[in-house]
């Protein structure tokens, strides 16, 4: 994970985290690191989907880091069929659109005021199964607002 981006202004500061590529057996995850909370303001989420015959559907969960129970969970209404790739994003507040943008790009819905403490995570998961061994899954940005905790 690393910080691409980051504006400073009073009470936090405005951060875009990325994550590699991932194969989706193993969810791509990325965690509030310690110290850290997080309001979340959008992500882009890119798919691969393997030759494996089958309509993925994907899921972006919030999870609690303490349990690991998803307190949130956004579901993509959009199928995606094998040998694809497609962009999944959202900001805070958006609304899903009907249908695939530009052949490639989805919107999600984001809801608003999320806030993350250290430890709680966001992860991405075929709800499908299709083919998670040969699924990959990058994280190009997710957009926080990221305040430090005392």
């Amino acid at each position: 994970m690393s910080e691409v981006l980051q504006f400073i202004f009073q009470g936090g500061r405005i951060v875009n985290k990325t994550l590699a590529a991932t194969v989706m057996n193993v969810p791509p995850k990325i965690t509030v690191p310690a110290g850290k909370r997080w309001l979340i303001m959008g992500f882009c989420v890119d798919v691969v989907s393997s030759a494996t015959v089958g309509n993925r559907q994907i899921g972006l969960s919030i999870n609690d880091g303490d349990t690991d129970y998803p307190v949130q969970t956004i579901i993509c209404d959009q199928l995606q069929a094998a040998s694809l790739t497609r962009s999944y994003r959202s900001t805070a507040g958006a609304t899903p659109e009907d249908a695939v943008t530009l052949g490639i790009v989805i919107t999600l819905a984001c809801p608003l005021n999320i806030i993350l403490e250290a430890g709680d995570y966001l992860q991405v998961y075929d709800v499908s199964n299709i083919s998670n061994t040969g699924d990959t899954a990058k994280v190009r940005v997710l957009r926080v607002l990221e305040v430090d905790v005392s």
